[in-house]
């Protein structure tokens, strides 16, 4: 049981004071008030340094996506802006391929003069390649063959260009300009060419085929056949 204490202080008056269990578990719940106020000052500080830990996040996280898409945009307008023949040449289209299929010699027969001059020249084949750009590569490979009836050697030249027109002999040159006798012994003689080109212009562009032919004891009129189906033009655009 609880025993009240009565007693005077300084001033006259009487105080209560409580002795027992009642008096023990007001002490108890001082502590716990405490105990609280303890846990508080010690939490509160960590949630504040926690939001303004994911504040700065959640900032960072908006600066990078806001420059994400500021880049990508960026690149966007600068990409559309530019003509296609300034974009390098890993953006530019996807490679082409042009084939002149079969039987597409353009002529049946080479003069054969004495000395030979670009009066003399003909174009065996021919292909158009459009919309070029300067940057474009092309890889071309070639091959004709010719038949010699006419009982002496015949020297026969040919070369690839890049022409402005089918008919044009002369151009850029795609590969060198060379070749050999063909003997009545052989009869036959194919031409393989093969080479590549950067383009510098742009627009439509023909690649032709170039071939003359010439013999030191040839007679007026003299010609050598250029065999049909023996051969044919192939490009592929980078």
């Amino acid at each position: 049981m609880s025993e009240e204490l009565k007693r005077r202080d300084g001033g006259g008056y009487i105080r209560t004071m409580t002795k027992g269990p009642q008096a023990g578990r007001k002490r108890k719940g001082r502590w716990q008030w405490v105990v609280v106020l303890a846990a508080v000052v010690a939490i509160v500080p960590a949630v504040i340094f926690a939001s303004f830990s994911a504040a700065s996040y959640l900032a960072g996280l908006t600066t990078t996506k806001a420059t994400l898409i500021d880049i990508l945009w960026h690149r966007y307008v600068d990409s559309s802006s530019r003509n296609e023949s300034e974009r390098p040449h890993e953006q530019m289209d996807k490679p082409l391929h042009y084939d002149s299929s079969d039987s597409s010699e353009m002529v049946t027969t080479l003069p054969v003069p004495v000395a030979a001059d670009k009066t003399h020249k003909r174009v065996v084949f021919s292909l158009a390649v459009p919309d070029l750009s300067s940057g474009h590569i092309l890889q071309v490979m070639a091959e004709f063959q010719v038949t010699n009836d006419l009982g002496y050697n015949v020297m026969c030249m040919s070369q690839i260009i890049l022409a402005e027109s089918k008919t044009s002999v002369s151009g850029t040159e795609i590969t060198e300009a060379n070749g050999r006798n063909v003997t009545p012994a052989a009869h036959h003689d194919s031409f393989p060419k093969i080479g590549s080109v950067t383009v510098t212009t742009t627009g439509t562009k023909y690649v032709n085929v170039v071939a003359w032919c010439a013999a030191s004891n040839a007679t007026t009129g003299a010609r050598i056949t250029v065999d049909a189906d023996y051969g044919r033009l192939s490009v592929i655009r980078y």
